[in-house]
């Protein structure tokens, strides 16, 4: 009896310390935010504050530096922690955990300012702490980065060069019009009506060719969706394109996702994709996406693939979810971009009337070819044979056709 009370307390105890360990903790190098606080208010799931003498509510704190933030929740139902974006317009509520635990949120892009309630017994302890979003500076990027940096964030360090991405001497993204260089121009002022125009030359992925020294191809055009080249036959060209062995590349980017939230496509699910045989996947957001890949990996097996994350996440986060989960299907050679966690936030002066301008595309260019300098500066080993993708030699090395 000794003996099995001993193992009880054994197990307990090691479960008390491995949830210990699996809690939530404030990093070090995290930044301790200002904040004043209303008495007698909290702030709801509507994002207005509402009378309530047992809280306190913070001012509107400005959390624009931040792209993730902590805070202990010393609140519960019915309040919330708002969120609010440049305008001070209401655009969503951080999920609720439990009271008195540490909450960590990795904040969207237009996220400016946030609303902190807190219960009145508990204002002594009430905290905000933030890290900081990468800036929209430039960094030179003729000198080698560290290498295998397990600290360095993915955007924190912005490169003009390509830096290692220069490696790809043959490049291509599957995309929509933000893929495409579109520019959108006012051709009718009385009646304020626009149009779009594809000007590839100035897509970011023909801009990251240029400053890389790579050949890049453009399997993109407006109105893309994941399913337009297999179910729409006015971009049955781009899929033509895309698999004549003419124009394989040693890097593929997939930027989709905004037609299929703006055509209401249905995201599905991992059950939507058959790994044996694509073509039998089923016309969802998943099920396209994934058969996609599978496009990729049977033309051009170890070619390395980057999905684009869209940058909205409160408003594509459905879509962005499912890139995540059509990658988690593939083991090898996929490299998501997470552009709805790490990108810089954009700037009013990057698009003209909707659609990117010039400065925009080549900004947006620095960014994914720096993201991609920090896969290839972090995982190394898994690009040491670029140059041998798409050779007789590829196979012999212990590339493996998938």
């Amino acid at each position: 009896m000794k003996h099995k009370a001993f193992v009880i307390i054994a197990i307990l105890l090691v479960l008390v310390v491995c949830s210990l360990c699996a809690a939530t903790v404030i990093p070090q190098n995290a930044v301790k935010a200002r904040l004043t606080f209303t008495a007698a208010f909290y702030s709801g799931s509507d994002g207005e504050k509402h009378y309530d003498t047992n809280y306190w509510v913070s001012s509107m704190t400005d959390i624009k530096a931040f792209r993730e933030i902590w805070f202990t929740q010393l609140f519960e139902s019915p309040a919330y922690a708002n969120l609010y974006d440049k305008d001070r317009n209401f655009i969503g509520t951080i999920p609720h955990g439990q009271y008195g635990e540490i909450i960590h949120y990795i904040l969207p892009q237009d996220a400016c300012y946030i609303y902190l309630p807190v219960k009145r017994e508990d204002l002594s302890d009430a905290a905000l702490f933030g890290r900081k979003r990468a800036v929209n500076t430039i960094s030179v990027g003729n000198e080698m980065k560290t290498i295998n940096n397990a600290e360095e964030t993915p955007l924190e360090n912005i490169i003009t060069d390509g830096g290692m991405t220069r490696i790809f001497r043959t490049i291509g993204v599957i995309g929509d019009s933000l893929a495409s260089g579109a520019m959108t121009y006012q051709y009718d002022e009385a009646e304020d009506k626009e149009k779009n125009i594809e000007m590839f030359e100035y897509s970011w992925i023909q801009y990251m060719a240029r400053y890389c020294g790579s050949k890049a191809y453009n399997f993109s055009d407006s109105g893309m969706a994941t399913s337009s080249m297999f179910t729409n036959p006015s971009f049955k060209e781009i899929y033509e394109e895309l698999t004549d062995g003419e124009h394989l590349c040693q890097a593929y980017f997939i930027a989709l996702g905004h037609n299929d939230f703006n055509y209401n496509a249905p995201v599905g699910t991992i059950d939507d994709v058959d790994l044996a045989n694509c073509d039998n996947n089923k016309n969802t957001f998943i099920g396209n996406y994934a058969r996609i890949i599978s496009t990729i990996k049977r033309m051009q097996p170890n070619a390395k693939i980057f999905p684009i994350m869209m940058r909205n996440d409160v408003k594509y986060g459905t879509y962005n979810k499912g890139i995540r989960e059509a990658c988690s299907l593939f083991t090898e050679n996929i490299y998501p971009i997470e552009m709805d966690i790490y990108a810089i936030e954009r700037q009013d002066w990057e698009s003209t009337l909707g659609h990117g301008n010039t400065m925009g595309y080549l900004n947006y260019s620095y960014q994914i070819s720096s993201y991609v300098d920090w896969y290839i500066r972090r995982y190394p080993d898994d690009f040491k044979y670029v140059q041998f993708i798409g050779t007789p030699y590829e196979y012999s090395l212990g590339l493996v056709k998938q």
